[in-house]
């Protein structure tokens, strides 16, 4: 059995850890507080620890926000789609431009030809020479040539304004896979702290057991919070290897030391008039309204071609031998022709009436895409709105909870205190810090979706 002294000395170890571990966790909540502000220069990553090499886009070393960025936007397949769609559909204006410019078709034979004429029983064996060019040029086909090239540069806006959106999408993907990573190694952290906090009372719970001074169930009740704290430590760390898988499939490589971003600008209210000028200049809604113009180009055409077109076509040919043993012979032309569709089976209505259904399928998807980005802009304000006032309060409950925790130690050290109190409280001084990252990263968070949606992310982190 123990002695009542080595009890007293236990208690007093105990009170040492949890004042070492309240220090500690209050540097981890200093620190984490200073998310806030546009000095701070730590790094974190794979436990906390503070890495002093330059930035590397090497897979396990110290990477900041930007550089994290710039590796996603050179190596992200879904940008390299996009932006070889963009040439696709550049290239197609040129292919639109071809009816525009002369053809020049060209034929040339040479073989062997043989020949019987049943009435006279005349047969021939020669070898038969044959050539010929032909050129052709469009004088006039009444602007439907024209429509097809405005439906192709329509066609090509959009497909630059695509790439700019999804270049926008990727750069937040980017950040927010960064910032999940960087938040769950602030979580585990603390975490591990409330381990360690656990894990000695569990001691000394154990120590007072045995000297007399607790019981059984005193210990097994002790255990069960110890391994509360281990379980909730242990999910966190799967959250950050999915956190991690995420990030690498949206950068390319896995997460190294993530170093803290500089907060963006302070945010300012967002009016109606800033929510109109956002609309006007979204990249997503402009791409929709460059779709809607190509397919009124498209239908122009349709509409159109049921009108002739007129070409200038020039023939020269040279023949010998052909239907017999003749000399060479050649002949040339140069006429104006007028060619056109009488009847076409209902094809140009059918397409014209499909193209009036994609119109309006764009126009739906257009409202919906001003809904969301009205509801994304109100939704990321208020969440900025709200986060001074929330983030002082969970301050104030960080500031109060540590108070508790040092009060209710050294009324335990008295005897004044049972040892689940101070387990309680340091439990509650825990969860308060881990509220208070969460808050943090929920502000991060809404202001780079603002600025994305504002078409202002690229610029700020660059």
């Amino acid at each position: 059995m123990l002695s009542r002294r080595v009890v007293r000395s236990a208690r007093g170890y105990a009170v040492a850890a949890l004042l070492l571990g309240t220090a500690l966790s209050g540097c981890a909540s200093n620190r984490t507080a200073s998310l806030g502000d546009s000095d701070i220069t730590g790094s974190i990553g794979g436990g906390g620890a503070v890495a002093s090499s330059a930035p590397a886009l090497v897979s396990g070393q110290r990477m900041s926000l930007a550089a994290v960025v710039q590796y996603a936007m050179a190596n992200n397949p879904d940008i390299g789609i996009a932006r070889a769609q963009a040439k696709d559909a550049e290239a197609g204006i040129k292919v639109a431009r071809v009816p525009y410019m002369p053809t020049i078709d060209y034929s040339a034979a040479y073989g062997r030809e043989k020949t019987y004429a049943s009435d006279t029983e005349i047969e021939t064996d020669a070898m038969r020479e044959e050539a010929s060019i032909r050129a052709s040029q469009l004088i006039w086909d009444f602007g439907k040539t024209g429509a097809d090239i405005d439906r192709a540069k329509a066609l090509s806006e959009s497909a630059q304004l695509r790439l700019t959106a999804k270049t926008d999408e990727i750069i937040l993907a980017t950040v927010e896979a960064y910032l999940a990573v960087l938040e769950l190694d602030l979580q585990i952290g603390i975490s591990q702290q409330n381990v360690s906090a656990h894990e000695e009372m569990h001691r000394i719970v154990s120590l007072n057991e045995q000297a007399g001074n607790g019981t059984v169930a005193d210990v097994q009740k002790a255990l069960t919070r110890l391994e509360a704290a281990r379980n909730q430590t242990i999910n966190l760390q799967a959250q950050r290897r999915s956190a991690a898988s995420t990030f690498e499939r949206v950068v390319g490589m896995a997460p190294g030391e993530l170093q803290i971003p500089t907060p963006p600008a302070a945010h300012r209210s967002v009016t109606r008039a800033d929510i109109e000028n956002y609309i006007a200049t979204s990249p997503l809604l402009l791409s929709l309204e460059q779709d809607n113009l190509s397919l009124q180009s498209q239908k122009r055409a349709l509409l159109l071609d049921h009108l002739p077109r007129v070409t200038i076509d020039g023939t020269v040919r040279y023949q010998m031998n052909v239907g017999g043993t003749n000399p060479a012979r050649s002949d040339g032309r140069l006429m104006v022709t007028a060619s056109g569709t009488l009847f076409d089976g209902m094809d140009r209505i059918s397409k014209v009436e499909q193209i009036d259904a994609r119109i309006e399928e764009t126009e739906y998807r257009y409202r919906r895409a001003v809904d969301n980005l009205k509801f994304d802009i109100d939704d990321s304000a208020r969440v900025l709105d709200t986060a001074s006032s929330r983030l002082a309060s969970i301050a104030g409950q960080i500031a109060s909870g540590e108070e508790v925790v040092m009060l209710y130690t050294q009324q335990f050290e008295a005897g004044t205190r049972g040892i689940f109190e101070v387990l309680d409280a340091q439990q509650e001084l825990s969860a308060s810090r881990s509220d208070h990252i969460t808050a943090q990263f929920d502000v991060l968070r809404a202001k780079y979706r603002l600025l994305q949606l504002t078409g202002s992310l690229a610029q700020a982190l660059n």
